[in-house]
Protein backbone atom coordinates (compact mmCIF):
# COMPACT_ATOMS: atom_id res chain seq x y z
CA UNK A 1 0.00 0.00 0.00
CA UNK A 2 1.43 3.62 -1.12
CA UNK A 3 1.12 6.13 1.57
CA UNK A 4 1.06 9.31 0.08
CA UNK A 5 3.46 11.94 2.26
CA UNK A 6 1.34 14.99 1.51
CA UNK A 7 -1.35 13.08 3.18
CA UNK A 8 0.69 12.14 6.48
CA UNK A 9 1.34 14.16 9.94
CA UNK A 10 4.18 12.90 11.58
CA UNK A 11 5.62 13.68 14.76
CA UNK A 12 9.02 12.16 16.01
CA UNK A 13 12.27 13.58 17.11
CA UNK A 14 15.67 12.93 16.24
CA UNK A 15 18.58 11.71 18.57
CA UNK A 16 19.80 15.04 19.82
CA UNK A 17 16.67 17.59 19.08
CA UNK A 18 13.20 17.57 21.07
CA UNK A 19 9.77 16.32 19.14
CA UNK A 20 9.03 18.25 16.42
CA UNK A 21 6.67 17.54 13.15
CA UNK A 22 8.96 15.88 10.84
CA UNK A 23 6.13 15.58 7.65
CA UNK A 24 3.12 17.49 7.85
CA UNK A 25 0.42 17.07 4.69
CA UNK A 26 -0.39 19.32 2.21
CA UNK A 27 -3.91 17.63 2.26
CA UNK A 28 -5.61 18.67 4.18
CA UNK A 29 -4.28 22.32 4.18
CA UNK A 30 -4.76 23.90 7.61
CA UNK A 31 -2.33 26.26 9.31
CA UNK A 32 -1.00 24.68 12.54
CA UNK A 33 -1.28 20.83 13.06
CA UNK A 34 -0.43 21.14 16.57
CA UNK A 35 -4.35 21.43 18.01
CA UNK A 36 -5.67 18.45 15.69
CA UNK A 37 -2.27 16.77 17.12
CA UNK A 38 -3.00 17.29 20.31
CA UNK A 39 -6.70 16.46 19.88
CA UNK A 40 -6.12 13.15 18.26
CA UNK A 41 -3.74 12.39 21.04
CA UNK A 42 -4.68 13.60 24.17
CA UNK A 43 -5.01 11.36 26.69
CA UNK A 44 -2.58 8.95 24.65
CA UNK A 45 0.76 7.69 26.22
CA UNK A 46 2.54 5.63 23.60
CA UNK A 47 3.65 2.26 24.73
CA UNK A 48 5.51 -0.86 23.01
CA UNK A 49 2.48 -2.16 21.20
CA UNK A 50 1.13 0.10 18.50
CA UNK A 51 -2.37 1.84 18.91
CA UNK A 52 -4.77 3.16 16.44
CA UNK A 53 -7.27 5.48 16.30
CA UNK A 54 -9.94 6.77 13.70
CA UNK A 55 -11.79 9.88 13.06
CA UNK A 56 -12.78 12.63 10.86
CA UNK A 57 -11.29 16.01 10.66
CA UNK A 58 -14.44 18.56 9.96
CA UNK A 59 -12.35 22.01 8.52
CA UNK A 60 -14.94 24.65 7.80
CA UNK A 61 -14.59 25.88 4.36
CA UNK A 62 -16.04 28.66 2.28
CA UNK A 63 -20.14 29.83 2.88
CA UNK A 64 -19.96 27.38 5.63
CA UNK A 65 -19.46 24.77 3.98
CA UNK A 66 -17.25 22.14 5.79
CA UNK A 67 -14.99 19.77 4.39
CA UNK A 68 -14.98 16.05 6.05
CA UNK A 69 -11.10 13.74 5.96
CA UNK A 70 -10.66 10.89 7.73
CA UNK A 71 -7.96 9.69 9.04
CA UNK A 72 -6.33 6.55 11.15
CA UNK A 73 -3.58 7.14 13.37
CA UNK A 74 -1.32 5.13 15.37
CA UNK A 75 1.32 5.90 18.19
CA UNK A 76 4.15 3.61 20.28
CA UNK A 77 7.71 3.57 20.92
CA UNK A 78 10.00 3.17 18.82
CA UNK A 79 12.81 1.19 21.08
CA UNK A 80 15.27 0.95 17.69
CA UNK A 81 16.00 4.34 18.16
CA UNK A 82 17.15 6.31 21.91
CA UNK A 83 17.57 9.62 22.23
CA UNK A 84 20.76 11.29 23.55
CA UNK A 85 19.54 10.24 27.59
CA UNK A 86 19.13 6.51 26.35
CA UNK A 87 15.09 6.79 26.22
CA UNK A 88 13.21 5.15 23.58
CA UNK A 89 11.91 7.03 21.08
CA UNK A 90 7.64 7.85 20.59
CA UNK A 91 6.16 7.71 17.17
CA UNK A 92 2.76 9.61 16.26
CA UNK A 93 1.30 9.11 12.68
CA UNK A 94 -1.58 10.54 11.32
CA UNK A 95 -2.17 9.39 7.90
CA UNK A 96 -5.46 11.13 5.97
CA UNK A 97 -6.55 8.27 3.58
CA UNK A 98 -9.12 9.66 1.28
CA UNK A 99 -10.38 7.22 -1.13
CA UNK A 100 -10.14 4.42 0.98
CA UNK A 101 -12.77 3.08 3.20
CA UNK A 102 -12.21 1.80 6.78
CA UNK A 103 -13.61 -1.64 5.32
CA UNK A 104 -10.43 -1.61 3.05
CA UNK A 105 -7.97 0.01 5.17
CA UNK A 106 -8.66 -3.38 7.46
CA UNK A 107 -7.43 -5.85 4.58
CA UNK A 108 -4.25 -3.53 3.24
CA UNK A 109 -3.14 -2.36 6.98
CA UNK A 110 -1.67 -4.43 9.90
CA UNK A 111 -2.69 -3.18 13.69
CA UNK A 112 1.04 -2.21 13.33
CA UNK A 113 0.94 -0.55 10.41
CA UNK A 114 2.98 2.52 12.19
CA UNK A 115 5.76 -0.12 12.42
CA UNK A 116 5.65 -1.36 8.89
CA UNK A 117 5.78 2.66 7.78
CA UNK A 118 9.17 3.52 9.88
CA UNK A 119 10.34 0.30 8.87
CA UNK A 120 9.67 0.82 4.92
CA UNK A 121 11.12 4.20 5.43
CA UNK A 122 14.04 3.61 7.15
CA UNK A 123 16.62 5.24 5.60
CA UNK A 124 15.03 8.64 5.29
CA UNK A 125 13.93 8.08 9.11
CA UNK A 126 17.80 7.34 9.97
CA UNK A 127 19.02 10.07 8.09
CA UNK A 128 16.24 12.50 10.19
CA UNK A 129 17.43 10.44 13.67
CA UNK A 130 20.91 10.95 12.69
CA UNK A 131 21.01 14.96 12.09
CA UNK A 132 17.75 16.48 12.00
CA UNK A 133 17.41 16.48 8.62
CA UNK A 134 14.38 15.69 6.89
CA UNK A 135 15.39 16.52 3.49
CA UNK A 136 15.39 12.99 1.99
CA UNK A 137 11.48 13.33 3.60
CA UNK A 138 10.74 16.38 1.73
CA UNK A 139 11.79 14.60 -1.34
CA UNK A 140 9.63 11.46 -1.54
CA UNK A 141 6.19 11.38 -2.35
CA UNK A 142 4.83 8.14 -1.10
CA UNK A 143 6.32 5.16 0.93
CA UNK A 144 5.10 1.50 -0.14
CA UNK A 145 4.41 -0.75 2.85
CA UNK A 146 3.83 -4.05 3.34
CA UNK A 147 2.02 -5.69 6.20
CA UNK A 148 4.33 -7.81 8.24
CA UNK A 149 1.51 -9.61 9.81
CA UNK A 150 -0.04 -11.57 7.04
CA UNK A 151 -3.01 -13.11 9.51
CA UNK A 152 -6.37 -10.83 7.95
CA UNK A 153 -8.07 -9.91 11.40
CA UNK A 154 -9.61 -6.39 11.73
CA UNK A 155 -7.71 -3.50 12.50
CA UNK A 156 -7.99 -3.05 16.52
CA UNK A 157 -8.65 1.44 16.99
CA UNK A 158 -10.45 3.55 19.14
CA UNK A 159 -13.02 5.50 17.16
CA UNK A 160 -12.70 9.59 18.51
CA UNK A 161 -15.43 10.67 16.01
CA UNK A 162 -15.36 14.26 14.55
CA UNK A 163 -12.40 16.47 15.79
CA UNK A 164 -13.45 19.89 14.94
CA UNK A 165 -10.52 22.52 13.50
CA UNK A 166 -10.93 26.35 13.65
CA UNK A 167 -11.87 28.62 15.82
CA UNK A 168 -13.30 27.83 19.31
CA UNK A 169 -16.98 28.30 19.54
CA UNK A 170 -17.26 31.21 22.85
CA UNK A 171 -20.56 30.74 25.13
CA UNK A 172 -21.29 34.07 25.64
CA UNK A 173 -24.01 33.72 28.15
CA UNK A 174 -20.79 32.45 30.58
CA UNK A 175 -18.74 35.75 29.74
CA UNK A 176 -22.08 37.98 30.90
CA UNK A 177 -21.02 38.79 34.68
CA UNK A 178 -17.40 39.45 33.41
CA UNK A 179 -18.57 41.75 30.70
CA UNK A 180 -21.06 42.94 33.73
CA UNK A 181 -18.00 43.83 35.88
CA UNK A 182 -16.25 45.42 33.32
CA UNK A 183 -19.52 47.73 32.54
CA UNK A 184 -18.87 48.99 36.05
CA UNK A 185 -15.46 49.56 36.34
CA UNK A 186 -15.71 51.81 33.65
CA UNK A 187 -18.41 53.60 34.82
CA UNK A 188 -17.07 54.28 37.88
CA UNK A 189 -13.60 55.54 36.14
CA UNK A 190 -15.77 57.95 33.61
CA UNK A 191 -17.13 59.36 36.97
CA UNK A 192 -13.39 60.02 37.91
CA UNK A 193 -12.72 61.51 35.38
CA UNK A 194 -15.42 63.82 35.02
CA UNK A 195 -15.18 64.81 38.70
CA UNK A 196 -11.31 66.42 38.59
Amino acid sequence: MKIKLNHLLWRSRSRDQDYQFINSPEFPSIDGWFPVFNEVFSNCEPDGDPKNIIGKLVVPGDDHQSEFFQFIASYFIDDKYLDSSGRPIKQYLIWFHQGYEISEINKLLADDWGRDFISASKEIYSAFYESSDNSKLARKKYIVIERSNVDLQKLDFKDIGEIKYGVPEVDLASTQPLYNKIIVILKRLFERVVRS
